[in-house]
């Protein structure tokens, strides 16, 4: 009876690259560890002692082309080689009288063990064919020879297939005997191992990019390698990174050092099948940014600013800051400011990142940085030397504008630091304009109104202070008033301190203004002169006098503007009076005067004449004026002037100069014109003709002026 002899496969797959070549590298040690020999699912590996029949010489590797040490156990080829794998069984006793069939039991990595049966010499076997479908086996062909007496060499050819990433094939050998109705019997070997290496394999470490926040971590692993196969991770050594192995990965925590950190995994695959030399591949540069948002400590009441800490090029973009869980409405995408802080308070944002035009990281939430708020003290107050200002610019004049004050520190003590000064916006801590202050606290104002606190910075034995005042800087408003009517002088509201008195000072046409006041009073709005618009553009100002703090204050306003807004129309808004006298005995006399010998001037100087035209379709306008006789301002009698004539002066754009009028005479014509606005300032000489026998007594006239447009000019 001739008994059969089995043959054996052996098969792997290859792990396809699509990254860079394999390229030298210098592993420290060899990278494999063989999964543990017993695995749950394979058959209990029988003894070589003391069994009928058992396996003489365990499953071994060989190269068909006999190149190269074989290897038992486990080993390591590439993708694509040719081997051959052998066994030896001895059978004894009555095992020669039992049936005898051979199977194989694969698994491949950690997956399903399956047991395939057939006669394995057949090329196309079916059990041989489903393991190729399953596995991707090229099968060879299968062999056995007759080693001598009792021995059986099992011997099978194969082809090891191309594998995706680094492969563990693991395979057993079983004989099953069977005589008669005897129960089965397995003759089971050693578990035989093989690791595939794809040709050309370059790891792929993940994640590419990484970032970490002080105390965060991130496990950097080769993808899809088995945990068996345990790189040597590579990098610069760093402050900014605490690492660890973990099985086969990479764990990096941050520190809180900034820093980009590449991190290469280096692979070993040793002892290669047959002494070949071992196999050194490198993966990717993976990188480890280490960023960090650092801990704020301010004095009460100051601004405090987080801003992210991140490595060269590595940029923030859709931030969102949040306060003790509270998501900031403001902020920009690197940056917090808190204006005014009061109390401690936890600061976290969430990012995501960029590295050029490419997103690296999304929704990255920072290390909780700690606002730490040292309590300040407001021990001491602070004195101005006046207690408002009036804004700054504008026209000057002799009554100088109260712009500057000087701020001091009351009752400082002598041990204090050096006053550091601020200008903060109305209860905040955010940088004020509207004033500069120098550093011995004199006060400007700039030109424009408004509040502002005033700060004063300093410790005193160890201790923070914080001295506030609050200031306001006011301005006097332009004004207009209707042409012929009284203007009101309106002053700034007074914020909190008591109005004295208001000095009111109205500029001449000439900008000068005068010693006296125009109008006073004790209340913010004052009626003044009755104004025309020859008064319009004048400059006026307020000195104001106030009660504050127990003491009083006198304090100078800007200058402001005013605005005359003429009547509608062609109007005569003022003509002039005249007032003649003559008290003395000194020429002209009395009766030099009624001797018709002289003339007399007025005692009230110069007066005005002043005519607007605001007509849409404007043309020329005529005046003209007659002056009666004399009349008692008592008995109404004439005086019997009739004939003399009162020389009138005009002076200004476009006056016509002196014009003589007859007194009781018709009226006189003193021009014609065609302009918006005239004021002329007006002189006048009186020359009475001799009065035989004149009364004492006071006597007026009428000047009579009379405004007339004239027709326009038909149309041709």
């Amino acid at each position: 009876m001739r008994i059969k002899a089995w043959g054996m496969i052996l098969f792997l797959i290859s792990l396809g690259l699509w990254l860079s070549p394999i390229h030298p590298s210098h592993a420290a040690t060899p990278s494999v560890t063989p999964p543990p020999n017993i695995q749950v699912g394979f058959y209990t590996i029988s003894p070589t002692t003391g069994a009928s029949t058992y396996f003489k010489t365990q499953p071994t590797w060989y190269r068909m082309t006999n190149v190269g040490t074989p290897v038992a156990g486990w080993t390591i080829v590439h993708a694509g080689e040719d081997l051959q794998l052998r066994a030896v069984v001895a059978k004894t006793g009555w095992d020669w009288f039992r049936t005898a069939s051979l199977s194989i039991t694969i698994q491949k990595d950690n997956g399903a063990i399956d047991n395939f049966s057939g006669d394995w010499n057949a090329i196309g076997d079916p059990a041989m064919l489903a393991a190729t479908a399953q596995y991707g086996l090229v099968y060879q062909t299968g062999y056995i020879a007759n080693l001598a007496v009792n021995n059986e060499d099992i011997r099978y050819e194969m082809k090891v297939p191309e594998v995706a990433q680094p492969t563990w094939y693991t395979l057993q050998i079983n004989v099953n005997l069977t005589f008669g109705s005897d129960p089965l019997r397995t003759i089971a070997s050693n578990l035989a191992r093989v690791l595939v290496i794809p040709r050309n394999y370059a790891p792929n470490l993940t994640p590419s990019e990484s970032v970490l926040f002080k105390g965060q971590s991130a496990t950097l692993a080769v993808e899809a390698l088995d945990n068996s196969i345990v790189p040597d991770y590579q990098f610069t050594p760093t402050t900014a990174l605490i690492t660890q192995a973990i099985g086969n990965g990479f764990q990096a925590m941050a520190t809180g050092s900034v820093s980009s950190t590449p991190i290469q995994a280096k692979i070993q695959f040793a002892p290669m099948f047959g002494g070949d030399a071992p196999v050194n591949v490198d993966s990717n540069a993976a990188v480890i940014d280490t960023a960090n948002l650092p801990d704020v400590t301010v004095n009460e009441n100051q601004s405090a600013t987080f801003a992210l800490q991140l490595p060269s090029g590595l940029v923030a973009t859709n931030t969102r800051w949040y306060v003790g869980d509270v998501q900031q409405p403001t902020s920009n995408n690197g940056e917090l400011v808190i204006p005014l802080a009061k109390s401690n308070a936890d600061v976290y944002a969430i990012s995501d990142f960029k590295r050029g035009q490419i997103t690296v990281a999304q929704n990255v939430r920072s290390n909780t940085a700690k606002l730490t708020v040292i309590p300040a003290h407001h021990d001491y107050s602070v004195d101005f030397s006046e207690p408002f200002l009036f804004v700054s610019g504008g026209p000057s004049s002799r009554l100088l504008t109260t712009t500057q004050l000087k701020a001091q520190v009351e009752a400082i003590p002598n041990d204090a630091s050096p006053i550091v000064w601020h200008a903060y916006q109305p209860d905040s801590k955010i940088p004020s304009t509207l004033v500069q202050v120098k550093a011995d606290g004199t006060v400007i104002a700039g030109p424009d109104p408004g509040s502002v606190d005033v700060e004063a910075d300093f410790t005193t034995a160890s201790t923070t202070q914080n001295s506030v005042r609050r200031l306001n800087v006011v301005k006097l408003p332009d004004a207009s008033a209707n042409a012929n009517q009284a203007v009101n002088f309106q002053a700034p509201t007074l914020p909190v301190d008591q109005l004295v008195n208001n000095s009111w000072y109205l500029a001449d046409a000439d900008g000068n203004f005068p010693d006296q006041p125009t109008a006073t009073g004790n209340t913010l709005v004052v009626s003044g002169p009755v104004v025309t618009s020859a008064q319009n553009n004048r400059q006026f100002q307020v000195v104001m006098q106030v009660q504050a703090d127990g003491q009083q204050y006198t304090l100078n306003s800007n200058v402001a503007n005013l605005t005359v807004i003429p009547p509608a129309g062609l109007v005569l808004q003022a003509v002039p009076s005249f007032y003649f006298a003559n008290n003395n005995a000194t020429p002209p006399t009395v009766s030099e005067l009624i001797a018709g010998n002289t003339a007399l001037t007025p005692t009230n100087g110069p007066q005005q004449l002043v005519i607007s035209d605001t007509r849409t379709n404007a043309g020329n306008w005529q005046l003209s004026v007659d002056m009666t006789d004399l009349k008692s301002t008592h008995t109404q009698a004439e005086l019997g002037a009739n004939g003399g004539l009162a020389l009138l002066k005009f002076q200004g754009d476009q006056a016509p100069g002196a014009i003589p009028v007859k007194i009781g005479a018709s009226p006189t014509a003193i021009t014609t014109l065609k302009a918006p606005l005239i004021a002329w300032n007006v002189t006048a000489k009186l020359n009475l003709p001799s009065i035989s026998a004149p009364q004492a007594g006071v006597f007026d006239a009428q000047l009579h002026w009379t405004l007339a447009a004239t027709p326009l000019p038909q149309a041709p």
